[in-house]
């Protein structure tokens, strides 16, 4: 568990070299902590270590979006954070609309083909 505030300081080597190493670590590790870094920038992720919450930065950089809950100790996804849940549901609902949409216009096709044949026995 690491956070870094992403600036490589100008100092020696074997110091520069552990910067590196640092910022590299909080990168693997998506910023985890107990608390949010205290350097932000927009699109940065961050997981709460004590929460298990999985954190972007929105883009105007000034909110943290909750993305997913992973279970303590299940190690599996127990919930989406509200934003992505309800763009799942959107689509979801486009999809079943969809769905019933063509549906419908098969009905109708199957509607047009019978009275085609209607018309059709009735002219002879």
């Amino acid at each position: 568990m690491s956070q870094h505030d992403y600036n490589i300081q100008n100092a020696t080597f074997p110091s520069t070299r552990s910067d590196i190493n640092d910022a590299l670590g909080a990168i693997a590790t998506n910023n985890s902590g107990n608390s949010a870094p205290a350097t932000t920038y927009a699109n940065q992720w961050w997981f709460d270590s004590d929460d298990n919450k999985l954190y972007m930065r929105n883009k105007d950089n000034d909110a943290w979006v909750e993305i997913l809950t992973i279970g303590a100790t299940s190690d599996k996804v127990e919930s989406i954070g509200s934003v992505y849940l309800l763009l799942l549901l959107l689509v979801m609902m486009m999809l079943v609309t969809l769905q019933t949409l063509l549906e419908l216009l098969l009905k109708l096709k199957m509607q047009v083909m019978v009275q085609k044949m209607y018309f059709y026995i009735l002219e002879l």
